[in-house]
């Protein structure tokens, strides 16, 4: 494939062009981009209008912090989902010894 590449350069059928951090476009869809970066790289893939305006900017860690709310909701919170987790455990566990009756003696 290298050679394939390379003799069409050769040919002067591919042109090598530098592409600045900033404008590759993959990292759209590879990377967590936020602010400016996000909003310039989606509009060129959406094809919208131009904006110097980031008002669409919402960062992931600043609703994190706004959602913190109290100690008392957040322990409260990982009960309630620890609990959960044991219930699903569980009728993993008994589903499962039910289809193998052999294995039971690991649960």
């Amino acid at each position: 494939m290298v050679f394939f590449v390379t003799d069409k350069i050769k040919k002067g059928e591919v042109k090598i062009m530098h592409c600045p951090t900033q404008d590759m476009i993959g990292d759209f869809f590879t990377k967590p981009l936020q602010g400016t970066q996000f909003v310039r790289l989606r509009s060129k893939i959406l094809n919208l209008p131009s904006s110097s305006s980031t008002a669409a900017h919402r960062s992931v860690l600043e609703n994190d912090k706004n959602k913190g709310g109290s100690e008392k909701e957040t322990k409260t919170k990982n009960k309630t989902k620890e609990k959960s987790n044991r219930h699903w455990r569980r009728r993993w566990e008994l589903e499962t010894m039910r289809q193998s009756p052999g294995l039971a003696h690991n649960f």
